[in-house]
């Protein structure tokens, strides 16, 4: 049988595009391409998501049932964007027949 031998090189290869995609992904110039073609109230609602997903991570925030029909899986729903931990917990269906009738 042939016995594999394994080289250690002493400089790690860099893919060029590898480089190139981490600066497509990094974060902030993503969100900076992004808020400037946004008005101020949807930065406010960025905002107030942004902080209810962080209460939800770190448990401040427990998901319910549907406030409506009692359904398990439900998605939050802010009723007041200035008030980040303030929502309502839906599901799929009532929450996309609230957002029609806006």
């Amino acid at each position: 049988m042939k016995e594999l031998v394994y080289k250690k090189s002493a400089e790690k290869k860099v893919k060029p595009n590898r480089i190139k995609r981490k600066k497509e992904i990094d974060g902030r110039n993503r969100y900076e391409k992004y808020y400037k073609n946004v008005g101020e109230a949807e930065k406010i609602k960025i905002k107030s998501r942004r902080i209810a997903n962080k209460l939800l991570r770190v448990g401040k925030l427990k998901p319910k049932n549907c406030f409506l029909c009692g359904e398990s899986f439900t998605n939050m729903h802010h009723i007041d964007y200035d008030y980040p931990d303030k929502v309502i917990w839906l599901c799929k269906y009532h929450k996309n027949k609230i957002h029609l009738k806006k």
